[in-house]
């Protein structure tokens, strides 16, 4: 059997008072609970990064700017709307594998150790640019005119 323990305050303590219904304040000077939390529930929760995603930054010396992180923001988000559940987000300088349900990055890889690579376990990829970094060569057409308009200056 459990005996039910009783709360006996010192002498001189001050006891709380348990808050009913007709103590509380009806006038608030700051917003109002329901309307904190709808607009907390409307806003996406930030993309965090797992330890290994950490590890993996740190080995690979990849800092990522301010812009970079509004980008994955952004890529996820997009990700989300169309129903990815696991995807890769490809930016200028790296690759992310991101839990778009959980908006978690998994693990990063730089650029450079992209050809050959293989990712799984996704089901979306995401290209997440801001136009900021030299465009990549991409295709026959692009390098005929590079090798045009290095012509021109010779």
């Amino acid at each position: 059997m459990v005996d039910r323990v009783q709360f006996v305050p010192e002498a001189g303590a001050t006891v709380p008072r348990q808050v009913g219904a007709a103590s509380r304040r009806t006038t608030s000077s700051g917003p109002r609970f329901d309307e904190v939390l709808s607009e907390r529930l409307a806003r996406p929760a930030e993309v965090r990064f797992s330890a290994h995603a950490l590890r993996r930054l740190d080995s690979r010396g990849i800092r990522i700017t301010p812009g970079e992180k509004q980008l994955i923001e952004e890529g996820v988000g997009r990700a989300a709307e169309k129903g990815a559940r696991e995807s890769l987000l490809v930016t200028d300088r790296f690759a992310l594998v991101v839990s778009v349900k959980n908006r978690t990055v998994i693990t990063v890889t730089h650029s450079d150790e992209l050809d050959g690579g293989v990712f799984t376990n996704i089901d979306s990829a995401v290209v997440c640019r801001d136009g900021t970094a030299a465009p990549r060569l991409v295709g026959e057409t692009q390098m005929n005119q590079v090798e045009e308009n290095r012509l021109d200056l010779v």
